[in-house]
């Protein structure tokens, strides 16, 4: 995964507004990790203000005390560039129309705070869009029984995030109803029967992924 190629795949796409930004919060909060800046774009890390070359001191004083200065300077600009790489990450993962709202921020938590305020829905509507979405899985709508699977991760992690309180039960019988099209006409019914006593989503998973295999390969 590179850093200049959102993946939705793999879970990183690019904050389009309020219906994404969910996602987009979890995959780039791994983004900000990996490239060891995540401190900065959540604040814990406060960004150094240029005073600090110099703390209570004068500019004289550190030119005569120059191991300091050097030291100082380092620890300055090395954060610097992170701030930078902070910044220059925030803008590229958001959509254009969003970038210039937070081009003028000079501190990542700024800017992280403002499309947090901006597109981070209440969790009543987000637990209402996640439900939507939810509803509207259909296995005819994926090219195949792992994708299907995924989504329907990615909105329980949605849910999630919103607060829900989401039971296997209900995702259980959210994947069952949504089987349709060439797997139902393949797959012998005794063998979904066979499912119906499943209460794990994992143990679904794989019989799911086994009879696709066996019987409908799409």
């Amino acid at each position: 995964m590179s850093d200049l190629t959102p993946d939705p795949e793999a879970g990183f796409e690019r904050l389009v507004g309020k219906s994404n930004y969910a996602r987009w919060a979890r995959g780039f909060q791994t983004i900000a990790k990996l490239k060891g800046v995540w401190s900065l774009v959540s604040g814990k890390e406060k960004v150094l203000e240029e005073s600090y070359l110099y703390g209570h001191h004068s500019k004289e004083y550190f030119d005569l005390n120059c191991t300091k200065c050097f030291e100082r300077n380092q620890t300055y600009t090395a954060q610097n560039v992170r701030v930078q790489t902070a910044q220059g990450l925030l803008e590229f993962w958001v959509n254009p129309d969003i970038r210039y709202e937070i081009k003028s921020e000079q501190c990542p938590s700024d800017a992280s705070w403002h499309l947090e305020e901006v597109y981070k829905m209440e969790d009543e509507d987000a637990i209402r869009l996640a439900y939507e979405a939810l509803n509207g899985l259909h296995l005819k709508d994926f090219k195949n029984m792992s994708e299907y699977l995924k989504e329907h991760r990615l909105v329980r992690a949605d849910l999630l995030d919103a607060n829900a309180i989401v039971t296997p039960g209900e995702l259980i019988d959210n994947i069952m109803g949504g089987l349709n099209g060439t797997y139902l006409d393949r797959v012998p019914a005794s063998r979904l029967q066979g499912l119906e006593h499943i209460t794990s989503l994992g143990v679904l998973a794989d019989e799911l992924l086994e009879l696709e295999r066996v019987y409908a390969k799409l």
